[in-house]
């Protein structure tokens, strides 16, 4: 239900319906876009530790 917040406080400011599954979709979206920085995080970090220990 985090994810959905800023959603949730955007919809309400617009003062119009949620729907469902836009709801879900704009939540999933946030969870990919977390994963993929996640991911881009680790092989930057792997990058420099590997380089330290050259």
């Amino acid at each position: 239900m985090n994810l959905a917040m800023p959603c949730l406080i955007l919809i309400s400011l617009m003062q119009t319906t949620k729907e469902p599954l836009a709801l879900a979709m704009l939540s999933l979206a946030t969870i990919e876009v977390y994963a993929t920085i996640a991911v881009a995080l680790a092989i930057v970090i792997s990058s420099c530790l590997n380089l330290l220990y050259l």
